[in-house]
């Protein structure tokens, strides 16, 4: 593929990409963390060049707590948006702890493995500059939606690797976990949001050969029980009209074999990117994360959580 088809690919599928043509509007209640939030915009080194993260900070939060790494979807195609920072405020505020957002190399720029490498670099620059950031790093969280949800897997097979670093929790929402296999012989291809040629177009484009659609960074499902043990505890979300559950929910089969902790959780009612999309039942979802986040946070084995949603506005009252 040349540069310019390629390009020519990323320009069709960010025209045809459901919404494109509509902004992304927060919910009413989320303004309420717009206020008691700050965005501060860092570009930092890594190999892939100099790289964008946002630090999304409670204003007054306690120091050296808990930190949440983001990574955005997109199918390695579409940019950060104006919803990953409301995703990552609201994270903020309702835990009370930093939020590092990446924004991450699309495949516009370069393919695998550049961007998997690039994330993972910049968990390393949160590491080692826990003492300006004022966080813990025995209680890192890493979590990314779609695409998003590949690079935190691959994250975390390179922090196996490289001990350079250790993770408390991994959150994947809506994970394509296979992109080796061909998307039109997936279960129930036909029935999801994301067609077997506009996911074949994706799978293209990020990993571009067979060799590389086999690596277990691209492909986590192709990884050995040898390279999943000791993996970090790990939250996965599906969704019922999405059949990128079957790869998710088998991966996660996959690492309870490898005795690594896995909650796994089908919100039958929702689509594929439901909860950075504030759609379907992404409230009840972002509650279920944060029940997840907060035995991090908070070091003890079971959370209790209680919210008031009252006029549609949940608020985090929290109770352990």
């Amino acid at each position: 593929m040349t540069k310019e088809e390629r390009l020519e690919l990323v320009k069709h599928l960010t025209k045809t990409r459901p919404g494109e043509n509509k902004p992304f509007e927060a919910p009413k209640f989320y303004y309420q963390y717009y206020k008691n939030t700050t965005v501060e915009e860092k570009v930092i080194k890594t190999s892939a060049g100099d790289t964008s993260i946002w630090l999304i900070d409670k204003i007054g939060r306690q120091k050296n707590n808990a930190v949440f790494i983001n990574i955005h979807g997109g199918g390695f195609v579409a940019p950060h948006m104006e919803r990953d920072i409301a995703f990552c405020r609201r994270i903020a505020a309702e835990l009370g702890i930093l939020v590092v957002d990446i924004s991450y190399r699309t495949v516009e720029e370069s393919g695998f493995p550049v961007a998997c490498h690039e994330c993972y670099d910049c968990v390393k620059w949160v590491v080692e500059h826990k003492d300006d950031l004022s966080i813990d790093t025995s209680r890192i969280i890493v979590g990314g939606h779609s695409a998003g949800a590949n690079l935190t897997v691959g994250i975390a097979l390179q922090a196996k690797q490289k001990k350079e670093f250790d993770l408390a929790l991994l959150v994947l929402d809506y994970p394509p976990l296979d992109l080796f296999t061909d998307p039109a012989d997936k279960p129930e291809s036909d029935k999801t949001m994301i067609s077997p040629q506009r996911a074949r177009d994706f799978n293209l484009l990020y990993v571009g050969n067979e060799t590389n659609a086999k690596n277990i960074l691209a492909s986590p499902v192709l990884a050995t029980r040898e390279e999943l043990m000791s993996l970090p505890e790990t939250l996965i979300y599906t969704a019922g009209h999405d059949n990128l559950r079957f790869e998710a929910e088998r991966f996660a089969n996959q690492l309870v074999e490898a005795g690594v902790q896995v909650t796994v959780r089908r919100f039958l009612n929702s689509g594929h990117g439901f909860v950075i999309g504030c759609a379907g039942e992404y409230n009840e979802a972002i509650y279920g994360m944060k029940e997840a986040m907060l035995k991090v946070v908070h070091r003890i084995e079971n959370v209790s959580v209680k919210y008031d949603t009252a006029d549609g506005d949940p608020t985090f009252t929290g109770e352990e």
